[in-house]
């Protein structure tokens, strides 16, 4: 189903972009289960001589297995075509905190990537206790224990610099919404009074700053594609660039009423899309 006012000029739009940014949790695939219509509207634009960019808040896992795993789902993609949040901190920690000590409350998978990408990383255990922190950075952290929660929330007390990698509340899964950075976030405002002084990821801005640094690209080219208008959609309209919203994931339609945050077009899937441009003739408004 396509939703939108002014379906012909928001469609004929769309089909005229050159580069196209996706989300990925909740729109390309949920948990390990691709969403139908996603790999076909993917080669659609590919075919068409479309570029793509992959962008993902999720900081669980490291970006190499995001390119296994849309591999594994029949997409065609380059590891440099995939942001996430774990790749913008470590540029903005290498930026602002070089060489600094953190405190990494995330996956040991993703905190290994961390350190490849020059972050000197402190797991938050109790043998760390002792140990000089200059910053604490709280990631989506799916093996989260009692233990990693205490000493976090120790270093917090001491008043180090925060930041998250983003702010998502909840993460889509199979088995429905499950908690997220933005939900730990709020456990520990009720527990140390702190929240992150810088919140990275989507919707912040730097996130095209970081994947259009090598890149000619302007504005009126991009179409941002995701599931959440809290952070896909703000930062297209942050950003001034135009927003497809997804219902395959998080939003459903009668949250769009209630939000702030305005999509240029609403499907309820990338399989409308697909629709859209293998379509020779108009369109009917649905």
């Amino acid at each position: 189903m396509i939703y939108s006012e002014e379906n012909d000029w928001v469609l004929q739009t769309i089909k005229g972009k050159k580069v196209f940014l996706f989300d990925m949790d909740g729109t390309i695939y949920i948990d390990n289960q691709i969403i139908h219509g996603a790999v076909e509207f993917l080669k659609v634009i590919e075919k068409n001589g479309k570029k793509k960019f992959f962008f993902t808040n999720n900081s669980s896992k490291p970006k190499a297995e995001y390119f296994r795993k849309l591999r594994g789902f029949g997409i065609e993609v380059f590891e440099e075509e995939i942001i996430t949040s774990n790749r913008l901190t470590a540029a903005f920690l290498n930026r602002h905190f070089p060489k600094a000590r953190v405190l990494y409350l995330g996956n040991y998978e993703a905190s290994e990537e961390m350190k490849k990408m020059g972050i000197n990383v402190i797991p938050p255990y109790k043998r760390n206790l002792d140990k000089r922190i200059d910053v604490a950075v709280i990631a989506y952290d799916t093996g989260i224990t009692y233990e990693k929660i205490a000493v976090f929330s120790y270093f917090l007390n001491q008043s180090v610099p925060y930041i998250a990698t983003h702010p998502d509340i909840n993460c889509p899964s199979e088995i429905g919404l499950i908690p997220d950075v933005g939900a730990f976030i709020s456990m520990f405002e009720r527990s140390t009074s702190r929240t992150p002084e810088t919140i990275l990821g989507k919707p912040s801005t730097s996130v095209l700053d970081f994947a259009f640094s090598s890149e000619e690209i302007k504005k009126d080219d991009v179409v941002f594609i995701g599931d959440r208008l809290y952070t896909d959609i703000k930062l297209a309209n942050d950003a001034d660039i135009m927003s497809v919203l997804v219902l395959s994931g998080e939003t459903k339609l009668e949250d769009v009423e209630k939000s702030d945050y305005s999509p240029d077009l609403i499907v309820d899937s990338l399989e409308d899309l697909c629709k859209i441009f293998e379509e020779e003739n108009g369109y009917e408004h649905k």
